[in-house]
């Protein structure tokens, strides 16, 4: 169980009007489903939408996940806090390693502890634990960096980290995607053999790191993504199949009371910035939201790993400003002035043309037009868009290269379909729709345009992908999850985070339990 401290947040992202969510760390989507039975047509309708517009705001997370380069970033980040602990724990003698486990479980002491008042590690004392404290210390480093990158109304009880502390993280970052992960960036050679140089490209200058508060509120990265989702929603409404039934006025009302509820809340934040910055009053807000959904996607696209690996051209490390999605869209809210708003989304080359103009006037730079790096590719590695793939538990590659895989596909979106990754709401009626009806609805073709696995309203584990490999990416998936509860918490692992099926198993505790100890204390590193 983890202790319910800030810095170990598990942040979900939840849509605006429901109780339905995407997980990131689970990979799982749950979708509320509506009762329709015995409802008024109009009604019915009405639950229709909101069903509807949920499955759409939940989507566009998965594609933010792993369609943006902030996105990667944050799940290159965990993958590389994972990486350290198998590491630092495989590197120590097995003893050792099992009275560590003994310890959280028996006497509730967790390898990591955090001290209530300074809410930073607990180190124990004397030269033998030198060792163990430095792996505490870089496993809350990145913690505390991807906190922050992510929600940093957390400052607010831990503070800044050091700006040197986020060079030296990105730096493990880099350093795990290319020395464990096959990534083969230009930049590789020097990654690998001068890790010190590298971790400066990212070492930002602690006079520059600031954070984004408007009237009191703190923008952060997650409200961003929360706010470009809720506006796709919006798009649902018009020239749909709801407006025959719901009628102009139906569907202006819905719009209404919807943007009421966007703009009283956090998610509402970005919206008003703008129309603050264009001193515009509520009568423009659906001008306004075409531009608010660009700013979201350029401000989440800055030049973090695993899009760039390399320091910027004319300068030694890049600047808190350029990599920090807050402060990317505050500074291209302030260039929209002179540039002007965005009419719609609904056209790659009109987008594309909008973002570099923008980027232009702003001198921001961003990786919409980057490729997704080269990864050494393996005889044995396994097709992900093949349903006839079997996948066994001797299968040496774990979901972190599904998820790779994903990265590299929706890559081709950002080159070719900015539609879909700035505006999905858009693509579901008209003319888009028709150009994009394969990704939209054909997962058999398509197969990484949506997230796997999902939470059933019986409170079971639902697949929309094979048995064979749903089973396969939620045990790998599972095995890395509790790897966190591991250095964090202490006693029985908390899988509240899972459906009932899973988190009520006593099977399922047995067999992390024995695979714990097996890959920890029995593993060894060569």
């Amino acid at each position: 169980m983890v202790p319910d401290l800030p810095i170990f947040n598990h942040t979900i992202y939840h849509s605006g009007f429901t109780e339905s969510f995407y997980d990131p760390r689970t990979l799982l989507t749950k979708i509320l489903a509506p009762n329709l039975e015995g409802q008024e047509k109009k009604e019915f309708v009405l639950r229709g939408f909101e069903y509807n517009a949920t499955v759409i705001h939940e989507r566009v997370h998965w594609f933010q996940h792993h369609g943006t380069s902030f996105g990667c970033f944050l799940e290159a980040l965990r993958l590389s806090q994972q990486n350290t602990t198998l590491r630092w724990l495989r590197e120590m003698p097995s003893s050792r390693v099992r009275d560590f486990l003994r310890q959280r479980v028996e006497f509730t002491t967790p390898i990591l502890e955090i001290d209530p008042q300074t809410r930073h590690p607990i180190f124990a004392q004397g030269d033998e634990h030198d060792q163990m404290n430095l792996f505490r210390q870089i496993w809350f480093d990145h913690q505390w960096v991807h906190a922050v990158f992510e929600d940093s109304r957390i400052s607010k009880q831990l503070g800044k980290p050091p700006g040197t502390v986020i060079g030296e993280v990105v730096g493990d970052v880099m350093l795990a995607l290319c020395a464990e992960h096959d990534f083969l960036p230009q930049t590789k050679n020097a990654i690998l053999t001068t890790p010190l140089t590298a971790r400066q490209w990212f070492s930002v200058d602690d006079t520059e790191m600031m954070f984004v508060s408007i009237s009191g509120m703190y923008l952060t990265s997650k409200i961003l993504m929360e706010c470009a989702a809720t506006i796709s929603e919006l798009q649902l409404l018009p020239e749909s199949l709801w407006m025959p039934v719901l009628g102009k006025a139906g569907v202006e009302t819905v719009l209404t009371n919807r943007i009421k509820t966007i703009l009283d809340g956090d998610y509402g934040i970005p919206i008003r910035s703008l129309l603050v910055v264009l001193n515009a009053g509520l009568d423009r807000l659906l001008d306004v939201l075409p531009t608010v959904n660009v700013l979201c996607f350029i401000a989440l696209n800055p030049p973090l790993p695993p899009y760039v690996m390399h320091p910027p051209d004319d300068a030694p490390s890049w600047r808190w400003q350029d990599i920090y999605p807050p402060i990317r869209f505050a500074r291209l809210a302030l260039c929209v002035k002179k540039v002007g708003l965005l009419s719609d989304c609904r056209d790659h080359r009109t987008i594309a043309t909008y973002i570099d103009k923008l980027c232009d006037v702003c001198q921001l730079p961003h990786t919409i037009n980057t490729n997704y790096p080269d990864r050494i590719s393996y005889e044995e590695t396994p097709c992900f868009a093949d349903e006839n793939t079997v996948y066994s538990d001797s299968l040496k590659f774990s979901h972190h290269d599904y998820i790779f895989w994903v990265q590299s596909c929706l890559m081709r979106y950002r080159l070719n379909a900015l539609p879909l990754m700035v505006s999905f709401g858009d693509c579901l009626s008209g003319d888009l729709l028709k150009q994009y009806v394969n990704d939209v609805l054909n997962f058999d073709a398509v197969p990484f345009s949506r997230c796997p696995l999902g939470w059933t309203k019986n409170d079971k584990l639902g697949f929309s992908c094979s048995v064979d490999f749903g089973n396969w990416l939620f045990r790998s998936i599972l095995m890395d999850y509790v790897l966190f509860d591991v250095v964090a918490g202490t006693g029985k692992y908390d899988l509240s985070s899972f459906p009932g099926e899973i988190n009520q198993n006593e099977i399922i505790y047995e067999f992390l339990e024995k695979n714990i100890i097996l890959n920890l204390t029995e593993v060894r590193n060569t």
